[in-house]
């Protein structure tokens, strides 16, 4: 792993506990707290969040490989989808916390939570997949998977060699945290709309 997404692992640790703590992400793996109502409203939440970052990185290109790697559309078909089965007819909150001057380290940090979240659906999935939880649609996390798998890929991209400034990783890293902080401030957004 290069230095930058060592940094980015290392500099975004106390957001990704953080944000692990929250409701309803905390309710994943967990049979005592997860419920339905927890899971759809993660899958919204994740829905916010996906919709906005896929829009604010095809403003802010980054390359046709991440796109690939990223695999947007077919993500947000399955949230759709996801939430349709679960009567999820609630719009999703707004996920505003995106810089709004984008720069490649920017989009780089967004490609790095996108992706990186896809390490941990592996391990959501086949939590999801007992029994207790069949009724539960998981195209999403399926999806994500999938992603995951691109993830030595992902590392080995020259993007993380168009950031040799010590002022560019830093905002990369920057830029990743406010997203962390951004689900959980829309997680805490529609909970109080929507308690559990």
């Amino acid at each position: 792993m290069n230095n930058l997404l060592s940094e980015l692992k290392g500099g975004t640790s106390e957001s990704h506990t953080l944000l692990e703590a929250t409701y309803p992400f905390n309710t994943l793996m967990d049979k005592a707290q997860f419920s339905t109502q927890a899971y759809r409203h993660n899958l919204m939440i994740l829905a916010s969040f996906h919709r906005a970052v896929l829009q604010y990185i095809a403003e802010n290109p980054i390359s046709d490989t991440i796109d690939e790697m990223l695999n947007g559309p077919a993500i947000i078909e399955a949230l759709k989808q996801d939430l349709a089965q679960m009567g999820g007819v609630t719009q999703p909150p707004v996920f505003s916390s995106l810089p709004s001057s984008a720069q490649a380290a920017d989009t780089a940090a967004c490609s790095y939570v996108w992706m990186g979240s896809s390490m941990g659906a592996r391990q959501i999935l086949k939590w999801l997949e007992q029994p207790e939880y069949a009724h539960l649609p998981t195209r999403y996390y399926q999806q994500m998977g999938r992603c995951g798998s691109q993830w030595a890929r992902f590392r080995a991209h020259d993007m993380w060699q168009g950031l040799p400034t010590a002022d560019q990783q830093t905002r990369c890293i920057s830029t990743a945290n406010l997203l962390f902080a951004g689900l959980r401030e829309t997680a805490m957004q529609l909970t109080a709309e929507h308690p559990a």
